[in-house]
């Protein structure tokens, strides 16, 4: 079984092979790097742009563009560049490192901007607003008594969830341990599963 295709290169005119699970990405229409490069180039050379511009490569005026968009980091607030098919929150590695952070300390939800938890410090208020309102006891099945000083175990609960419309509202806020937190996430994934299921 043959799993290439002969093409006929852009720009030298000279037949080359290549896989044809390449073609589906956009591939396929230059025999080589040096190739396509000489169509970039060419492509510059036509927008007015310097061969060794800042902006030979970026955006549209590269052959290869398939979309994307600039988006403002959640914790530095640089811009930067997020494509499409990238479900990217920060512009570098140290930002995502300190995203990770946040959320683990509670100060940012896991979908970071989208909005649900009004932002980074908002959060960490409402979430010790809750905590001092329920005396840092669990609200549930346990009543365990967690401590001002350390309340990592003790988590705050949305009892409609916000995929279903829920707010980040005192009414519709309580606290629970993480083994309670966890029982009752459990009830609703078997619920769901075996509503699925029929």
């Amino acid at each position: 079984m043959n799993y290439k295709v002969r093409k006929i290169c852009g720009w030298c005119g000279q037949e080359f092979e290549i896989y044809k699970c390449k073609l589906k990405h956009g591939r396929g229409k230059y025999c080589s790097k040096h190739c396509l490069g000489k169509v970039n180039g060419e492509r510059r050379k036509q927008e007015g742009l310097g061969l060794f511009s800042a902006e030979r490569m970026k955006g549209k005026s590269n052959i290869n563009w398939q979309g994307g968009s600039f988006q403002d980091c959640i914790i530095c607030g640089n811009p930067f560049w997020k494509y499409p098919s990238r479900k990217q929150e920060t512009c570098s590695n140290i930002c995502g490192y300190k995203r990770a952070t946040l959320v683990r300390l509670g100060k940012l939800n896991s979908l970071g901007h989208r909005g649900s938890y009004n932002g980074i410090l908002s959060w960490g208020r409402i979430r010790e607003r809750i905590l001092e309102r329920d005396n840092h006891t669990c609200q549930k099945f346990c009543g365990y008594v967690g401590s001002s000083e350390n309340s990592s175990f003790l988590h705050i609960h949305h009892i409609e969830k916000i995929s279903s419309g829920g707010l980040n509202e005192d009414h519709n806020l309580t606290t629970l341990c993480q083994d309670c937190h966890m029982k009752i996430h459990n009830v609703d994934r078997i619920k769901n599963f075996k509503g699925a299921k029929k």
